[in-house]
């Protein structure tokens, strides 16, 4: 019987998929951001959560999980991918990483023809012809500063991610509070029936 690859439901963060990150990193894939918000999400009727794990080279791979920790589906970018390779770590990360490499020049097509389309001037039919000298430099400034706001927006959803999980500690550390006054309460209890008797 095939073993398959289980993830962390209950908290998934990068401590938990530190192995898999490391493995991306052997397959050439570095990772630039990490992202979880631990949040539930119904698909096809069961329980899932995602990790967003970004990469140096601009792709990002969605993994989402469900209850018993298995991958119940693969996203590159905005697809979602068939993957065969679950029986391990390594060979997960190998076949992933090898379809980011496969997707790399798509990819940065697709950039750029988002990028021209955010300079073409559309502003009158009969606008002056540009150089070839004009357009590559409009196209570099935008491109400039569709990375300026991909940076903007990483460091955004960090600092949200930071803020949720130093939340989430406030929240654990204020249960160990209650539990720990719960617990001497109880023994204050016990002492009081102890010198009853």
């Amino acid at each position: 019987m095939t073993k398959f690859i289980q993830f962390a439901f209950d908290n998934p963060n990068e401590r938990e998929f530190k192995k898999l990150i490391d493995a991306f990193k052997r397959n050439g894939q570095e990772l630039s951001e990490f992202f979880s918000n631990n949040r539930v999400v119904k698909l096809d009727r069961q329980r899932t959560k995602n990790v967003i794990l970004y990469f140096v080279s601009g792709q990002s791979v969605t993994l989402s999980i469900n209850e018993t920790g298995d991958l119940f589906k693969v996203k590159l970018n905005s697809t979602v991918i068939p993957v065969k390779e679950r029986s391990s770590v390594a060979k997960l990360a190998k076949e992933l990483a090898n379809k980011i490499e496969a997707n790399q020049k798509r990819f940065e097509a697709s950039l750029a023809r988002k990028a021209a389309r955010a300079i073409k001037d559309t502003s009158t039919k009969r606008a002056v012809r540009k150089t070839t000298t004009q357009r590559m430099n409009e196209a570099k400034a935008a491109h400039a500063a569709a990375n300026n706001s991909l940076n903007a927006m990483q460091t955004e959803l960090k600092e949200v991610t930071e803020k949720a999980a130093r939340a989430e500690n406030n929240v654990t550390e204020e249960r160990n509070l209650i539990n720990a006054a719960k617990a001497e309460k109880e023994q204050l209890l016990t002492q009081l029936d102890a010198m009853d008797e």
